[in-house]
């Protein structure tokens, strides 16, 4: 037990760096998308967004699955005290990259006129797409060299810099006349400072004993595969959406689609935070059990914020567009919300059982799955999209996050002991249903967002109650809020001991 209270501590200690970057993200995000949804139309934002995911896709797949293999073979090389590989794996990622980034970078230039035309944009967007695939797959390379060594503290320190340069950068130019332009300038120079942030030269230290065939069939193919269909299922939505139809209907979707991913980003977190734990704990092979406990705890706890908080978003967004004064043109996106916010739910969570496939060693199953779905995405989404526009796109992810979700847990548990948390799980799904009801029936009574906001934090706050009445939280619970308090400052030590009391006379 006191090896699982070790991994949940370390666990806990990634998730609250990662969840740093999150808040941080979000907010520099918002504030990001906040300037192009007051000043610009959501023709130019469709444009902006169909741009920049492609640079993300791209910058994706010039990484050739080494952003999953040096995460986890980092961390597997520490764990067994070969830090010497770790030099050699981490020249090797980068040979790849450089290679892939000149194959696509020649591409798209070769075939900038034909991709201009396709996604109704102009040459000179099709150059920053070429310039941003390659800052993305470094920025994305450091990211996964810094999991796989758990320093998330350098990783939030370095994206906080990347997404206020972005920011800063963006805004400027916007105001200076540059249009669309501005953000897409902003992005890649808020990303290009980053790699050089982290890269360290003990990273470059070459040794002996690698063996990169292996690496390469075993490893970088099959994360290759996977990451080509979780991209396709992830971001292909805004290029379909604008090849199909127009940009404007991408602006909205995404809209929608950026406010139902701040679901997903909280199992998204947790997955993270324990994925270089699975693959330290992968070198013992008496470690099921505690690989089970581990994932039951990162579900339980992506359940327990993740359910509430989807749901205030489906109820809250019409107010808080409106709150906001952001562009009426946008108030159609609430219609794909539920649907969009269902299926970020189900796809954060899968993640935590489709990401543990990888760590654990089953790289080709973790393909396997996410080929799969990128599969079934592309018959329903295509067809649906022509002829239900963006509720149709919307339908597709939903039905696509379901069967991901269940073919991930059905071969997470062929490998594992893992029985779900059903009694958490249960706990969960009524207080809930407690805080939609008051939620739904009390912020319509009230004009203000400021007051409906206060109704939403006092229906939270029912949640709870019940949650604590119900005895949903337990010893590690407690022990984890004590760890986490431990190094924050004296008056919220004093807040989290104090319901850490009242949590241990439920338990």
């Amino acid at each position: 037990m006191s090896g699982v209270m070790s991994s949940s501590v370390k666990a806990v200690s990634n998730t609250v760096f990662l969840t740093l970057d999150w808040i941080s993200v979000t907010i520099l995000s918002f504030l990001y998308s906040f300037v192009i949804w007051k000043t610009l139309s959501p023709w130019d934002y469709g444009i902006i967004s169909t741009s920049v995911n492609l640079m993300m896709i791209l910058g994706n797949i010039s990484l050739f699955g080494m952003h999953a293999t040096v995460q986890k073979l980092i961390a597997e090389y520490a764990a067994k005290n070969q830090r010497g590989k770790i030099g050699s794996l981490i020249r090797m990622s980068l040979v790849v990259i450089f290679v892939a980034d000149a194959i696509i970078c020649a591409t798209l230039l070769l075939n900038r006129h034909f991709l201009a035309s396709a996604l109704k944009t102009t040459e000179n967007v099709i150059w920053m797409v070429c310039i941003g695939t390659v800052v993305f797959s470094l920025f994305y390379i450091s990211t996964n060299i810094l999991f796989g060594f758990q320093d998330m503290k350098g990783y939030f320190k370095t994206s906080l810099t990347g997404n206020i340069l972005k920011f800063l950068v963006s805004t400027a130019l916007i105001l200076l006349g540059f249009g669309y332009f501005g953000p897409l300038i902003g992005v890649a120079i808020g990303f290009a400072v980053v790699p050089f942030l982290r890269f360290k030269p003990h990273w470059f230290y070459k040794s002996n004993g690698l063996d990169r065939k292996k690496i390469i069939l075993e490893y970088s193919l099959p994360a290759f595969l996977a990451m080509l269909a979780t991209l396709t299922f992830n971001n292909a939505h805004y290029v379909i959406l604008t090849v199909i139809k127009t940009p404007e209907i991408t602006g909205l979707f995404s809209l929608a689609m950026v406010i139902s991913a701040l679901i997903a980003l909280i199992p998204n977190i947790i997955t993270q935070a324990i994925f270089p734990i699975m693959s330290q704990l992968s070198v013992n092979k008496k470690s099921n059990n505690k690989q089970a406990r581990l994932i039951n705890t990162a579900l339980r706890y992506s359940l327990f914020f993740a359910i509430p908080f989807s749901s205030a978003i489906v109820i809250m967004m019409r107010p808080l567009i409106l709150f906001l004064k952001i562009k009426t043109e946008y108030l159609p996106a609430v219609q794909y919300l539920p649907m969009l916010a269902m299926g970020s739910l189900l796809l954060g969570c899968g993640g935590i059982f489709l990401s543990s496939i990888y760590a654990i060693g089953k790289p080709k199953v973790n393909r396997n799955i996410a080929v799969l779905a990128a599969i079934i995405f592309l018959l329903t989404s295509i067809p649906m999209t022509y002829f239900f526009s963006a509720y149709g796109l919307a339908f597709s992810f939903l039905t696509v996050s379901v069967i991901q979700f269940a073919l991930s847990y059905f071969y997470i548990k062929k490998f594992l002991p893992l029985k779900l948390p059903i009694a958490s799980i249960l706990k969960i799904l009524v207080g809930s249903a407690i805080f939609v009801l008051l939620l739904y029936n009390l912020e319509k009574y009230f004009e203000s967002f400021v007051l409906k906001a206060i109704v939403a934090l006092a229906s939270f706050a029912a949640y709870m109650a019940f949650l604590v009445l119900s005895k949903f939280f337990n010893g590690q619970d407690v022990f984890i809020v004590r760890h986490i308090a431990g190094n924050l400052p004296k008056p919220i030590r004093r807040i989290a001991e104090f319901f850490c009391s009242i949590f241990e006379k439920f338990i």
